[in-house]
């Protein structure tokens, strides 16, 4: 079900703004006298009289983290912090041990920064409770929201509706979180990528040691591709975003895959190093931005249904109409799907139920993520149908090798016994190109549910504080 978004809170009043105003005042002077350090105080600039509502409370834990960070990158020790919602507005302290007009620079930057910061209201208080104007660091004056005018002189005049620029901070707000997101999907896609190829030792297959069985790429041709293709896991949170339904996006996502193929294939001199996992991985990014625009919630099991609303019907119709086959893959469905489409149109089942509950249990027995990640892989070769391993091992060692995976993942591969699985592997020319992709989409799946844009408890949150 959808996750119910945060309702608009009871507007505020004239009295109720000044006795807040008022209770921040003594908070300020309590800080100053208690700590004798610069303090940095935190609001936000909403016009209008609602101040808190779910998206402008994911801007203000957006704006104590720039300010968090901020302090942390120029070596400022924070002796004092807290930060509190209400109906009133969201507000944040910091007892910075640093000259006032430093941390008054620094402050300003955030706040020209980007089009979110010129939401984001942070005074700066000397030892005496002076705030540090802008003009004191040589600064000017901050604009209008929406004439670029000085806002004093706006607010003087009345010039716009207290509507108006409450309406242009939401569209701020809105238009900076969606790139946010869409970016952080990206990167937790090339990390998952990047991660599966760092694993180490993979049966036949390209890791930090050797290049395995193949001969026509190596770890740098790999990071090439991971690489090249962050633009495009981009885009496909992007589609996913705006997608009305999940099945509306599958076309406009195979599009883009046939273009972030040859994006690959450009930055690899011609070798296929990540088709598989450009269609699938392809798949989820659209699946989690789908998720997000629909309140849906960032959980393997949610991706999983989206993904396969998203694919099912299209992939078999896309069969259905195939009259030869062009690739191993698609003369190996004999008329149904199967390998990487079959995982699609099901939801990646084998993700779901194999990869991701081999990597959480290997991870909580203690073992590294490079561990764990060859543990979850010995679980999917042993149950998924590989294409890959079929293409270049035949159906007889392509059994034998999976009983193996099979009974080194019961032994917990040890690192002995899989540097003699690889060497085996490679003796043999196999690889499993289709389970590794599985692996990434694990890796992928796991990052978004434990990311921040998983649905937190700010109703309950709100309730206790109101």
């Amino acid at each position: 079900m959808p996750e119910t978004p945060l309702p608009e809170l009871l507007p505020v009043t004239v009295q109720d703004m000044a006795q807040a105003r008022e209770a921040r005042a003594l908070k300020q002077q309590a800080l100053l006298k208690a700590h004798g350090k610069t303090l940095i105080c935190l609001t936000m600039n909403i016009a209008g009289a609602v101040k808190l509502n779910s998206l402008i409370k994911d801007a203000f834990h957006e704006g104590v983290m720039m300010v968090s960070d901020t302090l942390a990158a120029n070596h400022i020790k924070v002796l004092y912090r807290d930060q509190s919602l209400s109906r009133t507005g969201s507000e944040a302290f910091f007892c910075a041990d640093s000259e006032p007009l430093r941390v008054k620079r620094l402050m300003v930057r955030l706040e020209d920064r980007n089009p979110l910061g010129r939401l984001l209201d942070i005074d700066v208080l000397d030892l005496d409770g002076t705030k540090i104007s802008r003009n004191e660091v040589a600064q000017p004056p901050r604009k209008c929201l929406l004439c670029e005018e000085p806002v004093t002189a706006c607010a003087r005049s009345r010039r716009h509706s207290a509507q108006d620029l409450f309406s242009a901070a939401m569209l701020i707000i809105r238009q900076h979180f969606d790139e946010q997101f869409a970016a952080d999907v990206s990167s937790f896609a090339v990390r998952a990528l990047l991660t599966e190829l760092a694993a180490t030792p993979k049966p036949g297959m390209v890791d930090r040691k050797d290049s395995g069985c193949h001969r026509d790429m190596d770890f740098f041709t790999f990071l090439d591709s991971a690489a090249a293709l962050a633009p495009y896991f981009h885009t496909c949170v992007r589609l996913g975003a705006h997608a009305v339904t999940p099945k509306g996006c599958f076309l406009s996502l195979r599009a883009e895959g046939a273009l972030a193929e040859g994006r690959m294939l450009r930055a690899t001199k011609g070798v296929n190093t990540h088709r598989g996992a450009v269609f699938s991985l392809g798949i989820l990014c659209a699946a989690a931005g789908y998720a997000r625009a629909h309140h849906l919630g960032m959980n393997p099991e949610v991706l999983s249904d989206i993904s396969s609303q998203m694919t099912s019907e299209a992939l078999q119709a896309e069969l259905d109409g195939m009259k030869q086959p062009n690739t191993f893959g698609e003369a190996l469905m004999k008329g149904r799907l199967a390998g990487a489409r079959a995982e699609a149109a099901q939801g990646f089942p084998t993700v779901l139920h194999t990869a991701l509950p081999a990597l959480e249990k290997a991870l909580e027995e203690g073992k590294t993520l490079n561990d764990a990640c060859i543990c979850a892989l010995m679980a999917v070769m042993s149950v998924a149908e590989d294409s890959v391993l079929l293409r270049r091992a035949g159906p007889e060692r392509s059994e034998l090798v999976r009983l193996k995976a099979k009974e080194l993942l019961k032994q917990g591969c040890p690192d002995e016994e899989m540097v003699k699985f690889d060497e085996q592997c490679t003796l043999w020319n196999v690889s499993f190109g289709g389970s590794a992709d599985l692996l990434a989409a694990a890796l992928l799946m796991r990052s978004l549910r434990d990311s921040r844009w998983q649905p937190d408890q700010i109703e309950e949150l709100m309730k206790k504080q109101n």
